[in-house]
């Protein structure tokens, strides 16, 4: 079922889609994380519904954020938000997989990497009944290394990566 909820009153608004992504507080402590400027060029990959990127463009309206995720009815939903909040020229999605980055998007073409990835190894613990939730919640689709490689493949020179994960997996 999916609704409509603001980041904060008068502020933009996000898409909430329970069979897709469900907002945790991870992505909201990832959205005040990174120092923004005017003209950064951002890409968030594991993108979902555009939640992140709408965080980041709420603190800062002149970024450029592009998000790469690999469910089409994701993007579509990440789409929607971008233009009810007025923002599709600089609010993009690529639909695709980022361990196909080369194909997607550029080398060196982005100043900041943002990232929510899966926190747990593939086969452990239950996994959720949809394809979305275990791809959201377990390594099922990429890994953390996948991550990295893809960040490391579209950062500038000095750019910046930033993530949230277990402190346990970092190691």
């Amino acid at each position: 079922m999916q609704h409509w909820e603001p980041l904060c009153p008068g502020g933009l608004s996000f898409v909430c889609d329970g069979s897709l992504f469900r907002p945790g507080t991870d992505s909201f402590l990832l959205g005040s994380f990174p120092r923004l400027k005017p003209g950064l060029r951002v890409c968030d990959l594991g993108s979902g519904t555009g939640l992140l990127g709408l965080l980041l463009l709420q603190r800062q309206r002149e970024l450029s954020v592009t998000g790469v995720e690999l469910l089409p009815e994701a993007v579509r939903l990440a789409e929607q938000a971008a233009a009810r909040n007025g923002l599709t020229d600089r609010l993009i999605f690529r639909q695709g997989d980022l361990r196909d980055i080369r194909g997607l998007l550029p080398a060196g073409g982005f100043d900041l990497v943002v990232c929510n990835p899966p926190y747990y190894p593939a086969g452990s613990g239950r996994l959720p009944e949809t394809e979305a939730l275990r791809a959201a919640r377990s390594e099922t689709g990429c890994t953390l290394e996948d991550v990295c490689a893809a960040a490391a493949w579209l950062l500038r020179w000095g750019g910046s990566f930033c993530l949230v994960h277990k402190p346990e997996r970092l190691a």
